[in-house]
């Protein structure tokens, strides 16, 4: 996709909503991106054990006909007893047990929207997306469910948010559950179709992505070199690689929507300046063809 006028669009995915933050720190957060110019706003019934929806509606509450509100269900949060488990877990390096999954049962589904609408403070859900849904868990109540939801007002849109190759798959088998598909950034690694008037939204386009590709670059210097001579970029320059590595995704999906998340506020207001930042074109082509070097590299290790 080619990028319209030069502009991108970006969202604020709230994961890590409120995290470590208080409930205020985390409103001051999301009142930020907003006041950046982010509208675009994604979270979860699971999210922050259960607590962004909450934070991200006294958001909602303030400026509700100006934002664009994306939640997901199917995977509820986890229960006291397990959030208290877990906090244990996490102080004795144990295992932690992962909340529940797969929960596309239509009272769930019906039960977990109201959950969100309350949370949320609103009568309505721009976009309600299945949370890491397979094609084998579709099926025709589910459907109806969603397309009721639907006509009474309570959605505007419902999609999908898995991985790449489950998207592929409900792509070819639910093409009429996708008019949204949220995937990771890996999307973008090679061409893939999408169902006519589908919208794409990515998500992990930095964290562990931006982290790995760093490590690569540090572990080849001929490589480093080159990315260097062509972008002015060494593999230290870790935070502006970071944003070169959001604009070109965002530049690529000009026609959806590229979400990144951080719990700094310096880090929102940095990402947000790219929504009216001159491209830099020569250095994104510089990034994708180191990238997409290493990528062949790795591939010849494992063949």
């Amino acid at each position: 996709m080619k990028a319209k006028n030069g502009a991108i669009r970006l969202g604020f995915g709230c994961s890590f909503i409120p995290g470590p933050l208080t409930a205020r720190e985390a409103l001051t957060l999301l009142e930020t991106a907003f006041a950046c110019g982010i509208r675009h706003f994604d979270t979860a019934r699971m999210y922050g054990n259960g607590e962004s929806e909450g934070v991200l509606g006294e958001l909602v509450r303030q400026r509700r006909d100006d934002i664009s509100l994306v939640t997901k269900a199917g995977i509820e949060p986890p229960s006291r007893l397990a959030r208290g488990l877990n906090k244990f877990a996490s102080a004795f390096k144990l295992a932690q047990a992962k909340p529940p999954a797969g929960r596309f049962e239509p009272d769930r589904i019906q039960r977990s929207v109201e959950t969100s609408l309350r949370a949320l403070k609103t009568d309505y859900i721009d976009a309600l997306l299945l949370h890491e849904i397979r094609a084998h868990e579709v099926h025709d109540e589910l459907k109806r469910l969603l397309e009721t939801l639907r006509a009474d007002g309570k959605i505007a849109a419902f999609g999908i948010a898995t991985s790449v190759e489950d998207s592929e798959a409900l792509i070819s088998a639910h093409p009429e559950l996708c008019d949204i598909v949220q995937v990771p950034a890996q999307w973008l690694d090679r061409p893939r179709a999408l169902p006519p008037n589908a919208r794409l939204v990515l998500h992990s386009v930095l964290g562990a992505r931006l982290t790995g590709f760093v490590n690569r670059l540090k572990a080849d210097a001929l490589l480093a070199r080159r990315f260097h001579e062509d972008s002015g970029l060494t593999p230290v320059d870790v935070v502006e690689i970071g944003r070169l590595m959001l604009q070109a995704a965002a530049y690529r999906n000009a026609d959806g929507i590229t979400l990144f998340s951080t719990s700094r506020l310096e880090r929102i207001r940095r990402n947000a300046d790219l929504l009216t930042a001159k491209l830099d074109t020569p250095s994104m082509h510089a990034l994708e063809r180191a990238m997409r070097s290493l990528d062949g590299a790795r591939h010849e290790t494992m063949s």
